[in-house]
Formats: structure tokens, sequence, C-alpha cells
């Protein structure tokens, strides 16, 4: 094939890392013709696994010693005599084919080019010292070379995906049989846990060193390569799973290294649990429990539709069974349970044929304990035999799984920043598709009432739907909402039994909803990053729809729980009494029935009629009766009972500090319990994780929907006014009143003057509040009010306030949650009144007073101007990102977006003058 020479190569020119971020999606510049003539002429180094860059050959070696080599694509590279030299010590140095060696060398020479102190250490050569320059770019190179079919492979799955309709054609040429292709990435993984050291290296310490990472690294993007191969291309066939779980069991999920000894620092530890980690998703990942779990995706029988399922090889079942059941170390708990879970749909429909296949009756028989063979009534299957052992605590499945959810960079972005992980796309919704499925799996096996650990399940949950950004979460929330929730009791039972156990235990509900919201992780939570904040971003269709069935499940609570004492139920003065047992022929148990005699106030301000019937929870005979009554209310109502009783234990806990504005006591015409009444267990001083859960909840719901938040607040004002509400006041509080009054009370608890904690939580979550509820012209006005009203927050000219204090003890941590959330707060008054200018000075010209006087203490007395924005450069910074979004926010962002909305009233806007 013959060639220009003056014509450009991009063989050259491009490097494979260049190629990954191009088909990664940054496509700036470049047309999809453009991929495909880079990628034309790479699909054999593509395709070669082991040897990418090729060996050297003779053939190789002449082309090399001519002086001139036709590439591939066809370009004619001169080779002058001097260079020879360098390029066959490339060949040599890393054992790869003489041509390519010399693509590499001018790759590397184009793309990156010699230090520049090349060539003046007289001790040693210029190949020498070119070998030591080139290894770290050959080494990368070598990576991305396997890097490039991750997105070529995710692409394959998303029409949407620019590249589509590409990557379906090049991965059919690359990969023609993705079975096999599966097989040959397991066969040269396991070979290079078992590589030996080169032996010129073992007299080289650091260099060995670096050759074993290397090696390790290149294990990984192998496993990461296999898990998007078996995502949509690969077929999950009984000899390639066999494969999977024989190479994860065989090499101990990887820690089986040759070289281990050299990867006991903490890259190599960290590479070491990266792999163990990805193991966990593959064997997840291969027994495809999703389609396990529908209705009808399982066939037992002689000649099944789909052969290429690993349910249509008993023989392939057989050897999994005995692999997984012969193997129970804790390492290997999700797989375990991912394969009880098949187990027990295995089981399920073996039982609704009427002959078992004659080749399936050998391993079903195998799935009968020898305890069972005989009648027990006792006797359980090995399917729940399975399930519950993974449910014993000290097999630690739920500390496995959030361990992975909340430290691994498979889930965590931060954590592979931190890392320096070598993880390709962390934080990849296809890794929490598969952890998802494994959870779903365990609440259809086991129900939920009756795992041991509820608390550890609740973590685990929230960890897998609610900590992370927004877009890796939202696609699972919207699924459940959609799609899980309709399909059958078991999947939504872990929320039938935190509502059952509401509002006695509020926080396990409170924080489930919030994480089913998809607006991700908190701004608190520590796995957060400061640029994941969703505030002021349009609202996708994803969270719109997840808040919305938040809102209105919240809404519409089928029953009400309270605790009881015993003592309520006999007696002439008794409250309630047990509804005598009705004996029928039927053998199921049904629960005890207890009743009300009188009409009962209930927190949240609803009205438990007379003779309710509630189902008696707890066991019979004690102190204390746990009573689900059958009684709609709403769980927002609750909320603000929460928050309203909150305030009242803090003002009794503070004394003199604060006083009821209020002296008559209402007069109730029912029974009225509040929450210490019906049995939630609070601290005299208030329970600030519940408050906070709460808030938490509503500020994740009203976010950047002010549809959504007009109909909670129109929830929240709705009905009877909350029983906590004890004085003789019209109305009780409002949201905006409690939530400024808990923020002020915060700030007041945190001076650190008198050695208190900052209240971050509590403080970040309230300011989220009021910013999100200045969106809604009904309230905006009110939380002007409110903010006026108080000195603590951005203080005046006379007096700094509370906050100036309190935000000072974020720059000993470098954390700056409550800074960040003080400037959006501050961003969103200074949105509104520039918004509302025009009509407030028509109308209601008293109001721009206060407007302005809101934002000049907070712009030029507070912190904005003097004490942030000046000050910020020279603080101390646990996460870069911080400095840089408190510098937009403090600065570009707030005077850009002020003159822009304010500029059509520049003569008579104050707020115009703020700089």
């Amino acid at each position: 094939m013959s060639g220009d020479s003056s014509k450009r190569s991009n063989l050259i020119d491009v490097t494979y890392q260049q190629l990954h971020t191009i088909l990664s999606g940054h496509l700036e510049g470049v047309t999809q013709d453009h991929v495909s003539d880079i990628l034309k002429h790479r699909v054999d180094h593509l395709r070669s696994l082991a040897t990418p860059f090729g060996k050297p050959t003779d053939a190789s070696k002449k082309r090399i010693d001519t002086g001139s080599v036709t590439l591939r694509d066809g370009v004619v590279l001169k080779v002058e005599d001097a260079d020879k030299a360098y390029v066959f010590a490339v060949s040599k140095h890393f054992g790869i084919d003489e041509v390519e060696a010399l693509v590499l060398l001018r790759s590397f020479l184009y793309n990156e080019g010699l230090p520049s102190d090349t060539g003046s250490n007289s001790s040693t050569s210029l190949i020498d010292e070119l070998l030591d320059a080139i290894t770290p770019f050959y080494y990368s190179e070598k990576l991305f070379v396997l890097r490039c079919l991750i997105p070529l492979f995710r692409a394959t799955a998303v029409p949407d995906n620019p590249l589509y309709e590409i990557s379906n054609d090049w991965v059919q040429k690359i990969v023609p049989d993705a079975n096999s292709f599966a097989k040959t990435l397991i066969e040269e993984y396991k070979r290079k846990l078992q590589l030996d050291l080169p032996i010129e290296l073992e007299t080289q310490p650091k260099k060995a060193a670096n050759w074993v990472k290397q090696n390790a690294r290149e294990q990984l993007v192998m496993l990461e390569v296999l898990f998007w191969t078996m995502w949509d291309s690969a077929t999950c066939d009984g000899y390639l799973v066999e494969q999977v779980y024989n190479a994860a069991y065989g090499t101990n999920l990887g820690s089986a290294q040759k070289n281990g000894a050299l990867l006991m620092d903490e890259e190599g530890r960290q590479l070491g649990q990266d792999c163990a980690a990805l193991w966990i998703l593959l064997t997840i990942e291969v027994l495809e429990l999703e389609r396990v779990a529908e209705p009808g995706g399982i066939e037992i029988s002689d000649n099944p539709r789909d052969q290429d399922i690993y349910w249509a090889s008993p023989d392939s079942l057989q050897r999994i069974h005995h692999l997984v059941t012969t193997n129970q170390h804790s390492q290997f708990a999700c797989s375990y349970l991912a394969w009880a879970f098949v187990l027990s749909r295995l089981a399920q429909i073996a039982s609704e044929l009427k002959e078992i296949p004659k080749q399936y009756s050998k391993f079903f028989e195998n799935l009968i304990s020898p305890a069972d063979r005989s009648y027990q009534k006792d006797s359980q299957p090995v399917h729940s035999l399975m399930a519950h052992t993974c449910l014993q605590p000290d097999v630690g499945l739920f500390n496995l799984l959030l361990t992975l959810l909340t430290n691994s960079p498979f889930f965590v972005t931060a954590v592979a920043w931190r890392t320096g992980s070598t993880v390709t796309d962390p934080n990849a919704v296809a890794y929490r598709s598969v952890l998802k499925g494994l959870v779903i799996a365990l609440m259809e096996l086991v129900p939920v009432e009756l795992v041991p650990d509820f608390e550890g399940l609740v973590d685990v949950w929230i960890a897998l739907f609610g900590r992370s950004e927004s877009k890796s979460v939202s696609a699972i929330c919207r699924q459940f909402w959609q799609s899980d929730w309709s399909m059958g009791i078991s999947r939504r039972a872990i929320f039938d039994v935190a509502r059952s156990r509401f509002p006695i235990l509020p926080r396990p509900l409170l924080r489930l909803l919030r994480a089913m919201t998809a607006v991700g992780f908190l701004d608190t939570d520590p796995l957060s990053t400061a640029d994941h904040g969703t505030e002021g971003e349009q609202l996708d269709e994803d969270r719109e729809l997840c808040a919305r069935h938040v809102f209105y499940h919240f809404q519409r609570l089928p029953t009400f729980t309270q605790v009881v004492p015993a003592s309520s139920c006999t007696g002439a003065h008794a409250l309630y009494e047990k509804i005598p047992e009705r004996y029928t022929s039927s053998s199921t148990v049904t629960p005890l029935t207890y009743t009300n005699l009188h009409p009962i106030k209930l927190p949240g301000g609803s009205l438990l009629p007379a003779r309710s019937q509630g189902k008696l929870l707890n066991a019979e005979g004690g102190n204390l009766v746990v009573i689900s009554w059958t009684h709609e209310h709403s769980g927002w109502k609750v909320i603000l009972e929460i928050l309203t009783d909150y305030v009242n234990r803090r003002r009794l806990f503070a004394g003199s500090s604060y006083h009821d504005i209020s002296f008559g006591r209402k007069r109730e015409q029912h029974t009225a319990l509040g929450l210490k009444e019906i049995g939630v267990e609070m601290d005299e001083a208030g329970d600030e994780d519940i408050a906070v859960d709460a808030l938490d909840l509503v500020r994740s719901v009203i976010q950047d929907n002010p549809v959504l938040a007009e109909a909670m607040l129109d929830a929240l004002e709705a009905g009877d006014c909350v029983v906590s509400h004890t004085t003789t006041e019209s109305s009780s509080p409002d949201l905006v009143q409690l939530t400024t009054t808990i923020l002020e009370e915060a700030l007041s608890r945190s001076d650190p003057q008198q050695k208190n904690h900052p209240r971050t939580s509590l403080i970040t979550s309230t300011m989220s509040v009021l910013t999100a509820l200045l969106a809604l012209p009904k309230y905006s006005n009110r939380v002007w009010l409110y903010i006026r009203s108080t000195a603590s927050l951005f203080g005046s000219e006379k007096n700094v306030g509370i906050t100036s204090a309190v935000l000072a003890a974020e720059r000993l941590t470098g954390h700056y949650t409550m800074t960040l959330a003080l400037l959006h707060l501050v961003q969103q008054l200074l949105n509104e009144a520039c918004s509302s200018v025009l009509n407030v000075l028509q109308h209601t010209p008293k109001l721009q007073q206060v407007k302005e006087e809101v934002l000049m203490r907070a712009a030029r007395f507070g912190f904005v101007h003097s004490e942030i924005w000046i000050e910020h450069v020279g603080w101390k910074y646990a996460q870069v990102g911080d400095r840089f979004e408190i510098d937009w926010s403090s600065g570009g962002k707030f005077l850009h977006r002020g003159a822009e909305k304010c500029i059509a009233l520049p003569s008579r806007c104050a707020i115009c003058q703020i700089d």
C-alpha cells in the first residue's frame, strides 16, 4: 500500500486517551465521519487484549531498517538512521512490534515531548532517558486501548447517544462474538494475575512496583470492559456465567495476586478493593435478577425458547450452586443472596409444573437438604435458609453493601477523586442499577418485617437511592415509582413497614421518602461535592415526577400508629377498648383489633372519629399497646407538628430567652394528644435529628419546584391547627415562621464564644427551605419580613450578628456547608427582589424598603462583601471546588445576576446600588 509522506497520520496525532475522550461524548470539533476514520485503522488493536501493540518480529524489523514505513492508514514515515536505535530500544523494552514502537515514539514526541532536561545528565544515555520518559505514556496508552471499548459498549444501549449508530457499527466489527470476547477477557485477566515479575526488574524495586501496579490497573480495566460487555452485548449463557463465577471465587475476588506483596501501599490496596467491588457487581449482573423477577422470566422445559441463558443449562445450574453454597465467606454475601433469589424463582416455577423435565431432576433433588427429605413441620426451602443466613449479623451483608455504596469509586465520585482511582467511569448508573436489583430481590425473598436489622436495610436503601448526584439516582428512583411500586407489595414493603411505625418512629419514613425525591445527596452529606448542587437548575422530568410521587404518597397516609398505655384500655375512664375476637373456620390469624371510645385529635390536627378501628402491632399482655389506626391523614401536617413541638421544647429548654406571644390557652372540644402522648420518644430539649429530617424532606420536594411547593404549603395550612399549638393565636405558626425561628435558635446555640459546636445540618436545612420558599410569590413576603425581624442572620450596622462567628468556625475545618447555603439564600433574595421590583414599587413601596434593608445588611454589612468575597481567598479548603463555588456565588454570580435583573430601574431601585 502506497502512501504520501506529507500526509498526517491520526495513528500518531490521536492518542488512545484522546480517542477515549472523543468516544465519551466530547465531540467538540469532531465529526462522526472523523470518528469512524480514527477507528477503522485500530480495530485489530482494540480487539487484541493480550498484545494490543503486537510482539517484535523480523518482518517489522526489516521495515524499520529500510528507512521507509507505510502505516496501516497508508501514511509513509521516513525513519532516519539515527532514529532506528531509539525505535528498537522502545520495541525491546516493552516487548512490542517494531512498527508499533515507531508509532508510539512519534505519538509521544508529537503529543507530549521529551522533558526539558533530557540529555543534561552525563551519567545516563539518551536511550535510557527516553525509555524512562516514554514509560508512563506507554502505560497510559495500554490502559486506554481497553478503555476505548467502554464508551462504545455503553453507547450501543442508549439510542439517544450521538454515537449510537457508529458504536453499533464498530462494536460489531471489533467484537463480532461478544460471548467469546468475554471469555477471552476472563482468561487474559487470570493470566495477568499470575504474571511473573520481569527478571530485569528484580533488582529495581521502584520500577518493579510500577510494573506490578500497571498490571493491576490493566486487570481492573479488563473487569470494567467485561462488565460493559455483559451489560448489553453478551448473553448470560450457562458456560459464561460459570466462567465468571469460577474466576470470581477462584481468584478470591481478584486478591490472589502473584505479586501482591508489591501492592501493599495505599494505591495498591485501592486497586484491590476496586477489583473486589467490581467482581461483586459482576457476579450479581450475570444472574439477570430483574429478568428473573419478571413474571414468565424463567422457563424450565426440555426445549426452552431461550437457549442462551444460564437456567437453560441444568448442568451449569448445578455447578454454580455447588460453587456458591460451598463458599460462604462474608465477602461473597451479595452473590450468595443473589443466587438464593434465583433458586427461589426456580423452585416456584418448578412447583407449578406438572412434571419436572428429566434433565432438571437431579438439580432440584440437590435443592432438598437431607433434613427435608422426610416430613418435618418446620422444614424450610434451601433458598429461605440461604436468605436468612445472609441476614445474620456476623455475615455483615448490610455493612458490605453500605461500604460499597459510600466508600467505593464505583458509587461515590468524591472517593474516586480523593483516591485518584483508576476506575474509568465512577458512579455510573449501571453499577447502581445492579445493586438495586439485589436489594429488590432481598425484599421479595424475605418479608421486610422479618429482617433483623431494619435500620441497616434503611441505611442501604438511602445510600442506594439518595446518596449520590441527582443524575446518578434519578433514573432508578423513577423506575421504582413507575414500575417497582406497582409490581407487588414486597417491593414497596420497606415503605409500608416504615409507615406502620410512623409517627412513633418518624425518621425511617422521612429519610426514605427524602431519598426517593431524586434530588440526590444533600449538601450536608459527607459524600457530597461542591459542584453537585441542583439549586437554581431547571427541574428535569425525573426529579419532578419523583417529587410528585413523594408528595402525594406522604399527603395520604392510610394509617396512624400510636403507643397506648394498657391502663387506658380498662376502667371507667378508658379511652380505648379491645374488640372481642371473632372465631371463624379460616386458618388465617387475624391481629387483635382496638377501638377508641371518644374522638381524638391526633398530632397533625386530624381527628380520629370515635369507634375507629386499629390493629395491634405488638404482643398482647404488656404495659404498652401499639395500635395502628386505619385513618387517612397528611404526613405534611405531622411534619408541621414536629417542627412546632421542636420550637416549643427549645423555648422551654432555653428558659427566659424565649416567650410565647400569647397567654390564654386554647380549649379543645376533643381529647388532644401530642407527640409525647402517642409515644414518640424525644429529648426534652427537642430532637434535632427529627427536625433536620423533616426540613430535609420539605426542601427536597419543593426545591426548584414552585408548583409542588405551593401544593405543599396549601396542605400544611389546610385543616385544623396542630396539637402543639396551644396558645390563643388565630392560627398556628406556618412553615416560614417555624423555619425562621428554628434558624435563629440554631444560630444562637452555635455561638463559638460559648464553646458550642455549630448545628451545621439544622442551619443548612433551614436556610435551604427559606431559599426554596422565596420562589413562591404568595409566601416570599413572609420570608422577607421574618428575615428582617431578626438580627441574628445578617446583623446590622450596630450589631455584627451571631452568624459571623458561627460561619467563621467553618474556616477551621475547611468545609463550607453553611457558608454556601447562606450565599444561595442571599442570591435567591436578590433574584426575588429584582424580579418583583416593578410590582412592589407600584403597589407596596414599604415592602420594597424592607427588601432593600435586608439586602443591604446581607451584602454590605454581612458576609457577601466584607466577610466572604474579600476574605475567602485566604481560607483553608478541604475541597478546592468550594473555593471556586464561593468565589462565583459571592462575587461574579451575585453581581452579574443582580445587575442583569435590576437594569430596568437603576435610578429607583436601591438594590441596584449593591456592590
